[in-house]
């Protein structure tokens, strides 16, 4: 399956023609579509962006271009600009700034052919261990929805967390990682969910420190 590959595998499939860059893009957009209501990993996800570059990079193959990271795809953490999409930092002081243009980062990953899938969620701000953003609302960790997967990039890491059998790097930065090991109670609603405990007791403090609530 594809969203089980590594980076460098399709990177080299899209090069060689073996993957279009289109088919990939629809088989990682369905991914997302099925399981960020659960976990709450994306602040900016919209199909239509994704495809848009797809057909973009397709073109820029089919025209002979170079691109070592061709197809691959990756997300950015809500602390950084994707031009024309939203960059809130987590925080209701910037729910409407749209990006006027990439980060150098996006800019130079956008250079070499990359795919990106939206902007993670986190903390406000990224000042915080755990990613509860007053904008976006809390992130879910993929192994157990009642927790916490960290932060503040807690939304990169729950689309895409290192397992025992996939260290981290070994898979493509995509939640699609989650197909041969879907989350726990991934049928909970987010009012299913325990409230954490309180950002002022000892228990929480620990928690943000480990980088998960015990």
């Amino acid at each position: 399956m594809l969203h089980t590959l590594p980076a460098t595998r399709i990177a080299a499939l899209c090069r060689s023609g073996g993957l279009r860059v289109p088919d990939l893009a629809e088989a990682l957009c369905a991914r997302i579509a099925a399981l960020d209501p659960v976990l709450n990993a994306f602040a900016d996800f919209e199909a239509d962006f994704v495809r848009a570059q797809a057909q973009h990079i397709q073109y820029r193959l089919e025209a002979g271009e170079a691109l070592p990271l061709a197809g691959v795809p990756v997300s950015v953490k809500d602390n950084l600009w994707v031009g024309g999409r939203p960059a809130s930092c987590g925080s209701h002081v910037f729910a409407d700034f749209i990006a006027p243009r990439d980060s150098w980062s996006v800019a130079r990953l956008r250079e070499a052919g990359a795919l990106i899938l939206g902007l993670t969620n986190c903390s406000e701000f990224a000042c915080k261990g755990v990613t509860s953003s007053p904008l976006h609302g809390d992130t879910r960790n993929p192994w157990n929805t009642a927790l916490t997967p960290g932060g503040s990039s807690g939304g990169a890491l729950a689309h895409w967390p290192p397992t025992p059998a996939a260290p981290r790097g070994a898979r493509p930065h995509t939640p699609g990682w989650l197909a041969s090991n879907p989350p726990p109670a991934a049928s909970r609603t987010p009012g299913d969910l325990p409230t954490p405990p309180s950002r002022s007791t000892p228990s929480a403090r620990s928690a943000a420190m480990w980088l998960t609530y015990a």
